[in-house]
């Protein structure tokens, strides 16, 4: 079945956010990228804010599915690092891209704003399946969760910072070989 007019916006909006942020994109952007009218956007949502919702809660759900179907590929004492492999190759490393949960708690300072409060929920959700996997590799320790959360975070925003550079990608690939080293220098001061 093809995609709905509803979901070209949907899909519109993922990747303009992800490539330009929350804040800085018009309606009238993301109506050039999806090519919908004014009217049909207002038809499926009822504001601009509506829209960046429902885009966030349809890329962290696509997102962490992805993140867990690779990881679990791993055995279990692998999946830890395996973690940092895998964002190593994803859209936000590999293409400048912004994190949309790290774009969202960046823009949105608000603890009553409904994008913060998704941005909050993506980490936690992230820390959950960070204690299960260190757990599954011997390593049960939950303050681990947190600093692999930290490492992952910031090589996402160290990624984003060189993206604009020249040879942005041999930077991206050594930011997340020196966030796995961390993190495996970590996990084995732990135990």
């Amino acid at each position: 079945m093809p995609p709905s007019r509803r979901d070209d916006l949907i899909e519109a909006s993922i990747e303009v956010f992800s490539k330009e942020g929350f804040r800085s994109v018009s309606v009238d952007r993301v109506l050039e990228v999806s090519g919908v009218s004014r009217m049909t956007l207002y038809n499926h949502f009822e504001s601009k804010d509506d829209l960046m919702v429902t885009a966030f809660e349809r890329w962290e759900e696509r997102s962490r599915a992805a993140l867990r179907e690779r990881v679990e590929a791993y055995p279990a004492a692998e999946r830890p690092l395996a973690v940092f492999d895998i964002y190593a190759t994803t859209q936000c490393a590999t293409t400048g891209r912004v994190c949309l949960a790290l774009t969202a708690a960046i823009e949105y300072d608000d603890a009553a704003c409904r994008m913060r409060e998704l941005a909050a929920q993506h980490q936690e959700s992230l820390v959950a399946d960070l204690e299960g996997w260190l757990a599954g590799a011997g390593a049960g320790d939950p303050d681990l969760a947190i600093a692999l959360l930290l490492l992952i975070q910031g090589a996402l925003a160290a990624t984003r910072a060189i993206g604009q550079l020249e040879r942005a990608s041999l930077r991206t690939e050594e930011i997340w070989s020196v966030a796995k080293g961390a993190a495996h220098r970590v996990i084995q001061r732990s135990g």
